[in-house]
């Protein structure tokens, strides 16, 4: 893979994708929530959606909107460890979203334990990942301040 290709798709998502981590809910029969990292790029050129596409990896889901005059939008995720190697890919390339790649790197390599068959995750990994969490969130808010 080219590396002005792997570029480009970092520039697209630097301006307008989103790194994030999820946080599932509890619900019956479940003592933790889960948490899980994304990378996000949605658009409405179809284009440049399958160009990054290319770099990667994924599938395309589309959004027809039933407001008229609205575009139909292209939305491209990875989650978790294909989102962790993509954002590895692509980390020297951007500036605006370097601390929610930081985070969600750290979600991947200090957040992670092995399969527990079953048993309670520990308060420690628990907390550890609510803390990166909470702290992606705050970039985010951070990033969509009013500019009024």
């Amino acid at each position: 893979m080219k590396q002005t290709e792997i570029a480009y798709v970092a520039g697209l998502i630097d301006g307008e994708g989103t790194v994030t981590i999820s946080k599932s809910k509890l619900y019956p029969g479940r003592l933790t929530p889960t948490y899980q990292l994304h990378v996000r790029l949605e658009m409405t050129c179809e284009k440049t959606i399958l160009r990054a596409q290319n770099v990667m990896g994924g599938n395309i889901k589309s959004r027809t909107s039933t407001k008229p005059g609205y575009k139909t939008s292209y939305r491209l995720v990875r989650v978790s460890k294909d989102a962790y190697r993509f954002l590895q890919l692509i980390k020297r390339y951007c500036t605006t979203k370097s601390p929610q790649i930081e985070i969600g790197l750290r979600l991947q390599d200090e957040g992670s334990i092995p399969a527990l068959g079953g048993k309670q995750v520990p308060e420690d990994v628990v907390t550890f990942r609510e803390s990166l969490y909470q702290e992606i969130q705050q970039h985010h808010k951070k990033n969509h301040v009013n500019r009024n």
